[in-house]
């Protein structure tokens, strides 16, 4: 979902090629999910996938 339809898409800095997707979740308190991945022809890898307490602050989820 998270992938899928992010509430904010950005590159990854540290990491050419990668991407960062963010989405709040409501049943967490709408804690914001940060989804680090790589796009693959036929899918995605995921590189890491936590809950990030400054994208809020940052502006990286609305």
């Amino acid at each position: 979902m998270t992938i899928a339809r992010p509430d904010r898409l950005v590159p990854d800095p540290a990491q050419k090629g990668a991407f960062r997707a963010f989405l709040r979740i409501p049943a967490f308190g709408n804690r914001v999910l940060r989804v680090v991945y790589y796009e693959e022809p036929d899918s995605c890898r995921v590189i890491t996938v936590f809950f990030d307490r400054g994208a809020r602050r940052k502006g990286l989820a609305t």
